[in-house]
């Protein structure tokens, strides 16, 4: 196998890639709307991908007005163990620290994610491919008030 297509493993799991993709990476992120998340004016995403260990995958990212790539108004936050509500810098935002960020916004979402939290790690622990987002989103619940 040429050296370009080596398999990729996750959760025990091989895939071969197929022109530098491996299948599972056309599955990794789920994109939560302010109407599934409760929270206006921000766009949630849940990652499954494997980065080589560069990103514990037990945190979602946070787009405030635009969709991820498109703000420079984005952080991290984690969503497990020691990591949980731990706020991570996004190179280019413009939030530089936690301080940064609207503390009503970072309330929120830390809400949103011990509503979610059994949820969130299933998401990530998840093996499976073609069916992984009809499986989580319509589970997500909504924070409230």
């Amino acid at each position: 196998m040429p050296q370009n297509n080596l398999n990729k493993m996750h959760n025990g799991r091989q895939f071969e890639k197929v022109e530098g993709l491996a299948p599972y990476d056309l599955f990794e992120m789920a994109n939560l709307s302010p109407t599934r998340t409760g929270i206006g004016g921000v766009v949630i995403y849940c990652g499954r991908a494997d980065d080589d260990g560069q990103h514990s995958p037990y945190r979602i990212k946070v787009s405030v007005g635009k969709a991820w790539g498109a703000s420079r108004k984005v952080f991290s936050i984690g969503t497990e163990d020691k990591i949980k509500g731990h706020w991570f810098a996004v190179q280019g935002s413009e939030y530089r620290n936690e301080a940064d960020a609207p503390a009503d916004l970072l309330n929120r979402v830390r809400k949103f994610i011990d509503l979610n939290q059994a949820l969130l790690k299933e998401w990530v622990e998840y093996d499976g491919l073609e069916d992984a987002s009809e499986r989580f989103v319509p589970r997500v619940k909504p924070i409230t008030g």
